[in-house]
């Protein structure tokens, strides 16, 4: 009864949390009604066609729910002996292509019994703790406030471990061919955008003082990685993040024409459960996390700096 309860408040919905617990739509609703009658409370409501959680639903959640992953990672614990530590991490392509993924040979190489996957982050403000153990976000402070003020962030351990900026790139071919002596010779080129980081043109011309153009047009991708593919081409100029373009600065395939003209300051955060933190695997994770910001370009943090 317990599960079924929390896997529709975690849902939303009696039919998806059948298809996680693998039974029928009707025994959900069956179990959940059970709990509602041995507890005398009412704990969810049909909207419509939804199903929302009553205020007695939503405070017995979210315990409920800490309690459950509790002992989860309890059994897991106890029978961690004889089975192989596993870790899924999700983060955005871009990050994990450019920055994560050149270095994690250092970790799987350090510790062979855990076995690493890592998942293609969605919604910033979603934390699905079934499809993932933790999770890599970049976050200025007002949207950190902003999820924590949630009750579903609330449980959440939020480490930090690295510095973002934005600023222009592009070839050094380009470049050459036209250069940006100024931040307003940019009138001159293509303008790249990626979808996944609306408003970092806008927010870069503000930063440096440059009106009357128009920072929307030029060339859309999805992500900011096939952004960066497009400005390694020669195809014009993207705004791109450190650390993330970091590696391609130190390899001369992309330049940064206008140094230190920098904004947006943010912070790349290392998020899970509360109750999973201290999970052995993702502990040396975290630990080794902070050791490779450390020893990257840029600026990372202290271990104890919020």
């Amino acid at each position: 009864m317990l599960r079924a309860f929390e896997a529709v408040a975690h849902h939303g919905s009696v039919t998806l949390a059948a298809e996680e617990l693998s039974v029928t739509h009707g025994a959900v609703s069956h179990q959940v009604k059970a709990l509602e009658a041995q507890l005398g409370v009412r704990l969810i409501e049909r909207q419509g066609r939804r199903i929302a959680l009553t205020e007695p639903g939503r405070r017995y959640a979210a315990p409920l729910q800490a309690a459950l992953d509790g002992m989860a990672l309890a059994t897991e614990q106890l029978i961690q002996p004889t089975r192989r530590a596993s870790l899924t991490i999700e983060a955005t392509a871009t990050f994990a292509v450019r920055w994560l993924i050149p270095r994690l040979g250092s970790f799987c190489h350090a510790h062979p019994d855990i076995d690493v996957r890592v998942a293609t982050a969605g919604d910033v403000r979603e934390f699905d703790h079934r499809s993932f153990d933790a999770s890599i976000r970049c976050l200025d402070d007002a949207a950190l406030r902003t999820l924590q003020r949630r009750r579903d962030w609330q449980e959440m351990a939020v480490h930090p471990f690295l510095d973002e900026t934005k600023f222009p790139v592009c070839s050094p071919a380009l470049l050459r061919a036209r250069p940006l002596r100024k931040p307003a010779d940019l009138r001159r080129h293509t303008l790249l955008h990626a979808r996944s980081t609306p408003g970092a043109w806008q927010d870069w011309l503000a930063a440096a003082r440059v009106q009357d153009l128009d920072a929307t047009q030029g060339l859309t991708f999805d992500n900011l990685h096939f952004t960066l593919q497009a400005a390694t081409r020669g195809l014009g100029v993207a705004i791109g993040t450190r650390p993330v373009v970091q590696e391609a600065l130190d390899a001369g395939t992309l330049v940064q024409p206008f140094p230190g003209i920098e904004c947006d300051p943010r912070r790349y955060y290392l998020v899970c459960p509360a109750v999973t933190d201290g999970k052995p695997a993702i502990a040396t994770f975290r630990q080794w996390l902070l050791a490779a910001a450390h020893e990257a370009p840029g600026a990372p943090l202290a271990p104890d700096e919020a």
